[in-house]
């Protein structure tokens, strides 16, 4: 008895990792048979599908099949951007949930470690570095500059991201007149990269970005001005340059000046900052906020395929209501 129960159960998982290969590549195979999708309904369909097979594929556990879908996935979302970008899919109501839909997609793959070679040779960090503008929805940008900040210890990817002229993109993202939320994004990214790499941090340098960073220090919201702190500690570690740049344009800041507790906070920051306990704490808070995007992954493919499902709902009441 015991034996047949054991075949059963054999037979059982045979079947379901059958229908799972099958699921995972479905979609695929509807891709590859026809042009990029030429409606936002259809873009939305399919990344809808590649989500759903790489939620199930993580459901079971089986690495083998999270890589093929994620795989998968991957080229659907960069499709995605690349489609809006070109024209291929069609502007109109649900563009801006849908590429929030890609981009909230690219960035929870680029949580694992295992996926940014698929990103990499996917053509995925162009298509990010095409969200990094304000023309673009708040969460799309957010989403996109933190899977960069993501794909920072991938020393491949930070080699494509300054090629793709990713640097310049997050830098233009601190001047004044990106929204708040944008800017922080953006330091948070540069963050992550220039902790990792001395040719991030003179490029930083060389496009204004520290007195950008700087600006940022006297911003209203105290995340901002937190996020610039942390990022200007990251760009003077282990640089001399840097170093006297910033502690100059600090000294020099009409803002700053105005503001006792934030010129305070900032000197006490950038003094400790390299190597002291500042520094230690920008990178024990990256490192934090990585770890909580990593097991959060899942729950934010299911959020972002719940908020463009109502907001294509909100627009298909909204249309009938007009007729």
């Amino acid at each position: 008895m015991e034996a047949e129960a054991a075949a059963l159960d054999d037979e059982w998982e045979a079947e379901r990792r059958g229908q799972l290969l099958i699921k995972a590549a479905w979609p695929a195979s509807l891709s590859s048979s026809s042009k990029s999708p030429t409606s936002t309904s259809a873009a939305a369909s399919e990344l809808r599908a590649h989500l759903e097979a790489v939620l199930d594929a993580d459901r079971s556990g089986d690495e083998l099949l999270l890589s093929i879908t994620a795989q998968h996935c991957t080229r659907c979302a960069v499709n995605v951007v690349n489609g809006a970008e070109d024209g291929a899919i069609a502007f109109g109501q649900g563009i801006h949930g849908l590429l929030e839909l890609a981009a909230s997609t690219l960035c929870s793959l680029a949580q694992r470690p295992a996926a940014h070679e698929p990103l990499l040779t996917s053509g995925a960090l162009p298509a990010l570095v095409s969200l990094l503008a304000p023309s673009h929805t708040r969460p799309a940008v957010a989403h996109a500059a933190a899977a960069l900040g993501a794909l920072a210890a991938d020393a491949a990817c930070r080699r494509a991201l300054r090629a793709t002229g990713g640097v310049g993109a997050l830098v233009r993202l601190l001047r004044p007149d990106a929204p708040g939320t944008m800017q922080a994004a953006a330091a948070g990214a540069l963050c992550l990269l220039a902790a990792k790499d001395p040719v991030v941090q003179d490029s930083v340098r060389y496009l204004g970005g520290i007195e950008l960073l700087v600006d940022m220090l006297a911003a209203p919201k105290t995340c901002v001005a937190k996020t610039a702190r942390y990022c200007l500690a990251a760009l003077k570690h282990g640089n001399a340059r840097n170093e006297e740049e910033v502690m100059a344009a600090v000294a020099a800041s009409p803002g700053l000046a105005k503001d006792f507790g934030r010129l305070r906070d900032a000197l006490d920051v950038l003094q400790r900052g390299s190597p002291g306990s500042g520094d230690r704490e920008g990178r024990r808070g990256g490192a934090a906020r990585g770890g909580e995007a990593a097991r959060g992954a899942r729950a934010r493919l299911r959020r972002a395929v719940a908020e463009l499902e109502e907001e294509e709902a909100a627009a298909a009441e909204e249309e009938e209501l007009a007729r």
